[in-house]
């Protein structure tokens, strides 16, 4: 069986592979698209489709991994789902710590899902304003795309370097006190300074119209999400107990979707409302998952 350490190296290296495929790919069929355009075919180019084969190649990989070194937790099959159901709603509405987590989640995530629909329109609006000889005139969105998912894998190294740092300083200096409130304390602040870079990336996205720089805030956007993952599971962890713990993130994804709807609706119905608009209400959204991630732990 595979160590955790160890199942972590192999998907990593696994991701590596599969996204500098589609980034190689990508970059060598910049003009491929055109052409495949021009011609009437049902069948797609097998130049423009061979990223997509190679990523389905590692998906294989990683289904056969899964399978032979993974064993499912299927919890207990005689608990009453609204029992569960009944509890985690009342563990939300009791406990401070979990509705301040459930708060932060559906805001943080919130902004994510809204990204995923936003950074294409808003890439290509900041394109067609640019002069037709600075950039290209139309976006490359698979090596886009495959640079968010690089700068995702960086943020989650950034996050395991910056709390291996910070916990051998906090050894030091606080060898007396209780490690799992610090190591609490420390992915509370952690978490903070994440929204806070968000906020800066997605507010620059806003009031900037250069491409460039929309383009390295979207890097930057994704940077923070890679962060976000480790720190969400870790607070979960620790604040949420593991008998409730799913059912009690699962409600909270409730009020994400329904943000997620509303406004994509509204953008759709409007056609006339500027993207900006949809950054700038994820910049408040941000705000309020700062200020709910610096309560939790304040009782």
């Amino acid at each position: 069986m595979f160590s955790q350490k160890n199942k972590m190296k192999i998907f990593l290296k696994i991701g590596i592979t599969t996204f500098y495929t589609v980034a190689m790919y990508s970059y060598l069929n910049i003009g491929q698209s055109e052409k495949v355009q021009s011609e009437t075919t049902l069948f797609a180019s097998p130049c423009v489709i061979a990223a997509f084969d190679c990523a389905l190649v590692m998906l294989v990989v990683s289904l056969a991994l899964i399978l032979s070194r993974w064993k499912e937790n299927y919890g207990d099959p005689n608990q009453n789902v609204l029992h569960n159901i009944v509890t985690a709603f009342h563990l939300l509405m009791t406990d401070s710590n979990v509705f301040y987590l459930a708060v932060f989640q559906s805001t943080f995530e919130s902004c994510m899902y809204l990204f995923v629909f936003m950074w294409t329109p808003i890439l290509e609006e900041s394109a067609l304003n640019m002069m037709s000889g600075e950039i290209p005139k139309s976006v490359d969105h698979g090596m886009v795309f495959a640079d968010f998912m690089l700068c995702c894998m960086l943020g989650t190294n950034v996050k395991n370097w910056y709390i291996k740092q910070m916990k051998q300083k906090t050894d030091v200096e606080n060898e007396e006190k209780n490690e799992c409130d610090e190591s609490a304390t420390l992915y509370v602040k952690f978490a903070s300074y994440v929204c806070l870079l968000a906020c800066v990336a997605l507010g620059t996205i806003s009031v900037c119209n250069s491409f460039q720089a929309r383009l390295c805030c979207c890097l930057l956007f994704e940077c923070c999400v890679g962060m976000y993952w480790p720190i969400v599971s870790h607070l979960r962890a620790t604040f949420i107990p593991d008998h409730i713990r799913a059912t009690s993130m699962n409600l909270s994804r409730i009020p994400l979707n329904v943000i997620v709807i509303v406004v994509l609706i509204f953008v759709h119905q409007l056609t006339s409302f500027p993207t900006v608009y949809t950054f700038w209400f994820c910049v408040g959204l941000l705000i309020l998952s700062y200020f709910s991630v610096l309560m939790l732990g304040r009782r």
